[in-house]
């Protein structure tokens, strides 16, 4: 959560489609107000680095009140091994 939106993310699932991950996750509105985000991931090699740091951009979130969005990201090299979502 944050201080200024009432928002929680869930983790769906993982798996590797031809070699690659694919990661689904949930962002929840917690509250009963329109809510304006935007959510990026960071894929990771298994030593900690990023990969491709530049491959993907900020994504728009509109969520109405009580509102959840799946959203979702597929690396882009095989070597990415684990991620992280900003929003």
């Amino acid at each position: 959560s944050s201080s200024r939106y009432k928002f929680s993310v869930n983790y769906l699932s993982g798996k590797e489609v031809d070699g690659f991950k694919k990661i689904q996750l949930t962002v929840s509105n917690d509250t009963k107000s329109f809510m304006s985000l935007q959510y990026r991931f960071f894929w990771y090699d298994a030593e900690g680095v990023e990969v491709e740091p530049d491959a993907s951009n900020w994504q728009p979130l509109h969520l109405s009140g009580k509102l959840s969005r799946t959203v979702y990201s597929v690396a882009r090299r095989p070597e990415a091994t684990h991620f992280e979502v900003y929003i």
